[in-house]
Formats: structure tokens, sequence, C-alpha cells
């Protein structure tokens, strides 16, 4: 009744209901049980396309093609695998189905090599995938403190996509402006070379340097903004995957204090509190550090351009002083 080879050899349970019963066999029920070992050592050896009843996900019955592999493993013409149900004597379909499946039987028919996965178990370990979290029911085990993870995460995505825009909208500015000899204010560059020419300062370095400085240091500013909570975020957010891991493992000493280590699924939820806020924590924080590097080092080559076509334009002004002198 365990094989699946029973939904090709139905009569086979038949011949062997006395094995339920306490009375010797007769010689001819040792012929039948002999004769059904001997079938099924045949029949694990075997892979055939049967047409049999399947029940579907939604409890409906219908014959399809499938295809057996030995006493391990059937699926359907779709490469669904199929598990073997006990209490029905009936191949029904895997609520889950495995991640590595070929989708066709037609596939087999061909000369090209096919990979097909097997359950030596006889469907224990296809079973399991259903037991298998998903991704919601992972991020929920990591509780409150999971949640604010996945929120410092989302606020950190925003601010960085939102100063990566800016960047490059002024990248691009920047860009025009040095292909263009007309001072435009909707740029860094524009902005810091019009704060030079427009400078009231006659005949003083010092002063014009400084004011150069402050037009630069406006626009670093402006161009550093939200770099220092990017990085705030990636420092907090493995701190607080510690925090919860601490939270977690005193939750699964207080199960055990409790109800002792008889029972592991008392203390599961606790566990997977403590390992899954680290993992959140380690998720948010990597990304956020790439992006304030990206960000970071951006920025910085806007500013050296600013500082180097500043200071040009600072010792073109000096010169034409000088000469006007």
């Amino acid at each position: 009744e365990d094989s699946m080879t029973s939904a090709q050899f139905p009569d086979r349970i038949t011949a062997l209901r006395f094995a339920e019963t306490s009375k010797v066999p007769t010689l001819l029920e040792l012929q039948a049980l002999f004769s059904s070992f001997e079938s099924e050592i045949v029949e694990s050896g075997k892979i055939e396309l049967l047409d049999l009843p399947v029940v579907a996900l939604d409890g409906k019955t219908s014959p399809k093609q499938v295809l057996r592999i030995g006493t391990f493993s059937a699926m359907d013409e779709r490469g669904n695998y199929l598990a073997w149900d006990l209490s029905k004597q009936q191949l029904s379909e895997l609520p889950t189905q495995p991640s590595e499946t070929f989708s066709q039987i037609p596939q087999l028919d061909t000369a090209i090599p096919t990979t097909l996965l097997i359950d030596p178990t006889r469907g224990e370990l296809f079973a399991l995938l259903d037991r298998e979290p998903t991704l919601q029911e992972r991020i929920a085990q990591g509780g409150n403190i999971g949640y604010i993870i996945i929120a410092l995460g989302l606020i950190g995505l925003l601010i960085g996509l939102y100063q990566l825009l800016k960047l490059l909208k002024a990248e691009l500015g920047v860009r025009k402006q040095l292909q263009s000899q007309d001072l435009r204010q909707d740029n860094p560059l524009g902005r810091v070379l019009h704060a030079v020419k427009s400078a009231d300062v006659e005949n003083d370095n010092d002063a014009l340097e400084l004011k150069v400085d402050e037009a630069v240091m406006a626009e670093l500013a402006n161009l550093e903004q939200g770099q220092s909570f990017l990085k705030l975020l990636a420092a907090v957010a493995p701190l607080l995957g510690l925090l919860g891991t601490v939270v977690g493992m005193i939750a699964t000493f207080q199960s055990i204090s409790v109800f002792g280590t008889s029972d592991p699924k008392l203390m599961a939820s606790g566990i997977s509190q403590a390992l899954m806020t680290t993992v959140l924590g380690l998720v948010v924080a990597v990304p956020i550090l790439f992006a304030h590097s990206v960000l970071t080092s951006r920025s910085r080559r806007i500013v050296q351009i600013l500082q180097q076509k500043s200071f040009g334009a600072l010792g073109s002004l000096n010169q034409t002083d000088s000469k006007a002198a």
C-alpha cells in the first residue's frame, strides 16, 4: 500500500489482505506474496509512462499521463511532481513543487539527456517542501525588530535613489556647463563660477579665495546631503540585528526554563527571531554601504571639478587685474 506501484497494480493489494489476519496463509497466498515482492523489485528499476488517475490541488480527480520513476517519484505531463496518497490509494499533485524541474515530459522522447529529481525517501523529502516557510513567514519570524530593520532599509533605499538621481542631474549640468561659455545657474559649476566672477573684491587674492571656498562649500553641502544618514543606517542595521538576536535568545532561555527541553518546537520561535534579525540587519546594511560608497565617489568627483574650474577662473581674474594694472 505504501508503494506508488499500487496505482498501476491495484489488484495486488486484494491478494495480500491475508497479511492483516492471524490465520496461517495458504500456499497460493504465499506464492502471491512472493510474486508481489518480485514485481516490486522489477518495477523499482523501471521508468514508465502510464495513464493513471491523479488528484489535483482542487480535489478533482482526472486521468493524466504519468511518468513513474521506479518506486521513488512520479510526475504528470506538465512536469509537476506527484505524491502517493496512502489514504486514497491515488497519486496527488504536490502543493509545493521543487525549484528545479523540467517543463514537459515529451523532453524524454528526444536524445537530449534530461536531469530528473527523485526522492529516495519515497515522498518524505518532497513533503518537507510544503513546510518550508515563505519569504513573508521568514520576515514575520524577525518580529517587531525585524520590521524596524526593514523600514530603515526602505528609508535608506529611498534616500539613496533620490541622492543618486540628484547627483546624476548635477553631473549632466556640469558637463553641459563645461561645453558652454555662458554661465547657467541650474548646475553647481555655473553657480560657483558666477559667484567668482561676481565677487565684489578688488586686488585681494585672499578675499577671492575665501569667496571661492564659500561657493564650493555651499555646493558640497548640497551634494553630500543624506550621505551621513546613509552611513548611520548602515551602522545601525547590524546593531538592531544583534539586539534581535539577544531578544530571541532571551525568549529561548525563558521557554527552556518554563517547559524544559522536551519539545524543541517551543524554542524554535526564539531561535528563528535571533537568526532572522541578524540576517535582516546584514541584508540591509551591505547594500546601504555600497550605495554610500557610490554616492560619495560621485560627489567627490563633482567637487574636484568645481575646485579645478573655480581656481582656474580665479587665476584668470588675477591675470586680468595684473594686465589692467
